[in-house]
């Protein structure tokens, strides 16, 4: 770009200030999966090589989740 339209634009930027006043998360652990999905890749985690995978795999467990119980 020119330096006349980056000097154009650069006026047009503002700063803004955001008060973050709560966060809320959700877990993706393929629990909107079918059964049969979600043993497959619990199964894969638990097998893995990978301590990660393992700790994840561990820790759908604790919450009962994604893990392809009905």
């Amino acid at each position: 770009m020119s330096p006349e339209i980056i000097d154009k634009l650069s006026g047009a930027i503002v700063g803004i200030s955001i008060e973050i006043s709560e966060i809320q998360g959700k877990f993706k652990l393929g629990q909107h999966r079918k059964v049969d999905d979600q043993q497959g890749v619990f199964k894969a985690l638990s097998e893995s090589e990978h301590n990660d995978a393992q700790q994840l795999a561990q820790y759908m467990t604790k919450l009962g989740v994604g893990v392809g119980e009905v």
